[in-house]
């Protein structure tokens, strides 16, 4: 019987967490699940605690050269099975329930390119079905759901293929692949507490906030999305999403110039699409356009109740 759910986890010297991250897979409540374990040439003794796990729902490799992460991820997606696709890396884990409640929940709204597992907002009752235009609105203008984990994202395969995988030439290859998909399909908010994504220091994302380089690279893709066919936005609301990118990268260069990062500074003037011609949007505010503004705690928005595959059916007595 193939897989339900692929369960991919990359590693590169993560011996201090690896054995609990697989042991909180292995130990779902959902069974129909594979667990790809990728460890990218780890110095340390990542892979001798992987190789002491022997379930045969594990398949697990070492690369013989390093790869690198998103080419690491790409791998792993090659070799799996799954209909879904979760990344729970060597360092993230998984609650027994998360599995379970995934799978059940992608295959009720199987119109959704992929989910999102997010923390609760009173103005939503989750589960939400968010349309591309409300993504991109949200991400763009202040009320973003995609700050999160790359292992609060599920995955569909099929789909995931079709946008062949994840960029190996930028850092924040996970968000640009899920605005590439959320642009053409819609995207499933669902309750957080499914996945645990451990925060630490010297950890890629802390590492990539504050190196210059991937500020840049951040800045430029969003700036391509937003000009690329198939951005959502139009008119008034693409130009106002491009100020608000580049608003925000003026915002890094002065921080830089505050903190007499001069080097820092003067690379992200260099190398994105900042001007002193358009040093003015940091003259105006933020434009901030919220998503869901008619819905609050007395009427949050909410999808048909009856296409929540965890509710029962209320019997009238």
């Amino acid at each position: 019987m193939p897989a339900s759910i692929s369960v991919i986890t990359v590693t590169f010297n993560s011996g201090l967490f690896i054995r609990d991250c697989l042991e909180s897979i292995l130990a779902s409540s959902f069974e129909n699940f594979e667990l790809i374990v990728a460890d990218d040439c780890s110095t340390d003794n990542t892979w001798a605690i992987i190789q002491e796990f022997k379930d045969p729902r594990i398949n697990a490799y070492r690369n013989e050269t390093n790869l690198g992460e998103y080419a690491n991820r790409n791998e792993a997606v090659k070799s799996s099975t799954g209909t879904y696709i979760l990344f729970i890396d060597g360092d993230d884990m998984l609650y027994p329930w998360g599995l379970e409640y995934l799978v059940k929940m992608m295959d009720a709204f199987p119109e959704c390119g992929f989910g999102l597992t997010v923390r609760p907002r009173n103005y939503l009752y989750y589960p939400v079905v968010l349309s591309s235009q409300k993504l991109y609105i949200s991400e763009f203008f202040g009320y973003g759901f995609q700050s999160i984990a790359l292992s609060h994202t599920v995955f569909r395969k099929e789909i995931l293929e079709r946008y062949n995988h994840f960029s190996e030439e930028i850092v924040n290859a996970d968000d640009v692949i899920r605005m590439r998909i959320g642009a053409d399909f819609p995207v499933l908010l669902m309750a957080d507490q499914q996945t645990w994504w451990r925060e630490r220091p010297g950890q890629a994302t802390e590492r990539h906030s504050k190196d210059p380089r991937a500020i840049c690279q951040r800045t430029n893709a969003r700036l391509s999305i937003l000009k690329a066919d198939f951005n959502p936005l139009t008119g008034e609301l693409k130009t106002l999403a491009c100020r608000n990118v580049i608003r925000n990268h003026w915002i890094n260069i002065l921080t830089a110039l505050k903190r007499f990062q001069l080097h820092k500074a003067f690379f992200l003037y260099k190398n994105a699409p900042t001007t002193l011609s358009n040093i003015h949007y940091l003259l105006r505010r933020a434009k901030l356009i919220h998503p869901f503004q008619d819905y609050n705690s007395l009427a949050p928005y909410m999808v048909d109740c009856s296409r929540d595959p965890h509710r029962k059916k209320a019997v009238n007595v």
